[in-house]
């Protein structure tokens, strides 16, 4: 039994050293188990022994059908000794975030939550920005394996089709959590904000207020999963009302684009107020709007101003997210997601997965309609 250990543990002091010195450099795959076994003259038991130390130290990386990679150059890194003697490096500790990007109207309070949530977990954090770049978003997600990182939390960018990367990690087996928005037929666990169920407050809340001509602005529900929910909540809404006897009325103009972080650069804010003024020159006697991003919000105001509508005495003007600060020029009634309590549910459920758990549904956390009026914000 002893003789048994000085062989594996020579087969991991050699492997472990070769990362730490760059020798094997990170992202690097090692030779498979039989040719090991054959170098260092043991069993495969052997090796599969050593291998398992490696990956539970944070050395190495096992991606199913594809074999054994180093992590990181761990010698950079500040580890510490545990009982055994052995160095464990951090990267066996890291979480990865690939967020579209954030501000303060959305994101940047989630990202503080899922900071100290990780923390809190004993996890350090490494943040991408894919800026709503599918190819940008790809390169984030290789690189964040290549670090060996344990599990994913992902903000999947807009589009119409899934990123390949995402797939492939999903089929491989790394832990994933999808944030604020999720791809359709992946097993993969989402946390986020139930968007229809926030959309029919927000129609409540304008109901509450008298008005009764009101259209939803927004870009086009393929865009984005959440931008679906808030138009299809719209429009059984409004298909009630109809049904029940028209207690309001509802227009839509889904073709908003510049606030779509990857198209910002082809489709101009200029070109989108002009959309906003024609649709608002067609339905002069609308009494509030709908934004379904605050940047939306701003943008209608701007054209409701060039146009002599007065907001809120003529039109109200309501959106989803905005500015934590209550200060500003620009402050409109909005839907708050709970960006606190997703943060700590997301990396909570990251963790759960990295431990061995199946969890695949779909959690939401409650949101809320706020107004600031002369008191200051209210819950609506």
């Amino acid at each position: 039994m002893e003789e048994e250990k000085c062989l594996y543990q020579t087969v991991y002091s050699t492997l472990q050293e070769q990362i730490r010195t760059g020798k094997i450099q990170p992202g690097e795959r090692l030779p498979a188990e039989k040719v090991l076994a054959e170098e260092f003259d043991v069993s495969r038991i052997t090796v599969q022994k050593a291998m398992s130390m490696l990956v539970q130290d944070g050395y190495v990386i096992r991606r199913p059908g594809r074999g054994s990679f180093a992590t990181m150059n761990v010698k950079t890194l500040e580890g510490e000794k545990g009982e055994d003697g052995n160095i464990h490096g951090e990267s066996a500790r890291i979480i990865g975030l690939v967020m579209e990007d954030f501000s303060a109207s959305f994101g940047l309070e989630l990202l503080k939550a899922i900071e100290e949530a990780a923390d809190r977990e004993g996890y350090s954090l490494c943040i991408k920005r894919s800026r709503g770049d599918q190819k940008r978003e790809k390169r984030m997600l290789e690189s964040l394996q290549e670090m060996g990182v344990k599990g994913i939390l992902a903000m999947p960018t807009h589009g119409q089709h899934y990123n390949r990367e995402i797939l492939k990690m999903v089929g491989e087996g790394m832990p994933v959590v999808f944030l604020d928005r999720y791809l359709e037929g992946l097993p993969v666990p989402f946390v986020g904000t139930d968007n229809k169920k926030a959309m029919e407050g927000m129609i409540d809340y304008l109901l509450q207020k008298g008005c009764r001509k009101m259209a939803l602005l927004t870009a086009k529900a393929v865009e984005a999963v959440s931008l679906e929910k808030r138009i299809e909540g719209f429009e059984e809404r409004r298909s009630r009302s109809l049904a029940e006897g028209p207690s309001w009325e509802g227009y839509l103009l889904d073709t908003i684009r510049s606030t779509i972080p990857d198209l910002q650069s082809r489709q101009s804010m200029e070109a989108d107020a002009e959309k906003i003024e024609r649709f608002l020159a067609e339905h002069r006697d609308l009494d509030a709007v709908i934004a379904a991003e605050f940047d939306i919000a701003v943008l209608t105001e701007s054209v409701c101003r060039k146009m002599g509508i007065r907001v809120p005495e003529e039109m109200r003007i309501v959106c989803f997210d905005g500015p934590v600060s209550t200060y500003g020029e620009y402050t409109y009634p909005h839907v708050r997601q709970d960006e606190e309590g997703i943060g700590n549910m997301a990396v909570q459920t990251l963790v759960r997965l990295i431990q061995g758990e199946s969890i695949i549904e779909r959690m939401y956390v409650e949101s809320r309609v706020v107004s600031q009026d002369l008191e200051g914000l209210q819950t609506i």
